[in-house]
């Protein structure tokens, strides 16, 4: 799901949100409804832990405090309960509108495919050229369908690849959006090639090729990607 799905999903259900407070809400069907949608969207856009989800869980509190006695107060705790709600998630969408989330999600991406390369180079130095191959590969088609989805570059349909990520890549730098240069696309065709030789024979792989071939892969990768994130 890429940030302007996101996006539009958090307009939608702004525009779906009850406008006032409903007596009963805590039992009222819509109101229901639209909190468990609003939460799945806020899981969706949100890392574990982040604040804001931990204050939606805090709003969204299903006990009444001991302090309510009477359905008068209970009124007024739902009230309160329910613009807290509405305060939680009008701050969680102006933050995902202005992009404070994304430098975030993008440092616990990279560090993700760094453990991944690092996986990769130590099966490497453990002879299994094939294995490290793949996974340097995945690393890096990982990394380029973010680059694709930040750009809102418009892909072609059915699974993604390596080089469909790096043809729409080369498209948007024709029109003038330039994402990286020409030469780090023909380096990123040949860490896919390789990668899919990898893939579909790793016999003939770990027989053809040598570490000679697959660190240079690994290590490229690894800068690339420090270098486009």
């Amino acid at each position: 799901m890429t940030r302007a799905d996101v996006l539009r999903w958090f307009e939608e259900l702004e525009s779906s949100k009850p406008k006032e407070f409903l007596s009963s809400f805590s039992l009222n069907e819509a109101a229901a409804a639209w909190r468990t949608t609003a939460a799945s969207a806020l899981s969706a856009a949100f890392p574990p832990h982040h604040r804001v989800l931990l204050d939606w869980d805090r709003a969204t509190e299903p006990k009444w405090p001991k302090s309510v006695l009477n359905p008068h107060q209970a009124t007024d705790w739902e009230r309160a309960r329910w613009n807290a709600i509405c305060g939680v998630f009008a701050s969680a969408h102006a933050q995902l509108r202005k992009g404070r989330i994304e430098g975030f999600i993008d440092s616990v991406r990279a560090e993700a495919e760094g453990e991944v390369l690092d996986q990769a180079a130590a099966l490497l130095d453990g002879g299994f050229l094939a294995a490290a191959a793949v996974l340097a590969g995945g690393a890096l088609e990982v990394h380029l369908r973010r680059l694709c989805d930040r750009n809102n570059l418009s892909l072609p349909s059915g699974h993604g690849s390596i080089e469909k990520y790096n043809a729409a890549i080369a498209q948007a730098r024709n029109g003038g959006v330039v994402i990286y240069e020409k030469p780090e696309q023909s380096s990123v065709t040949s860490w896919g090639q390789l990668r899919n030789e990898a893939a579909h024979d790793p016999s003939r792989f770990m027989s053809a090729r040598t570490k000679a071939d697959v660190r240079p892969m690994i290590e490229g990768v690894r800068f690339f990607i420090g270098k486009t994130r």
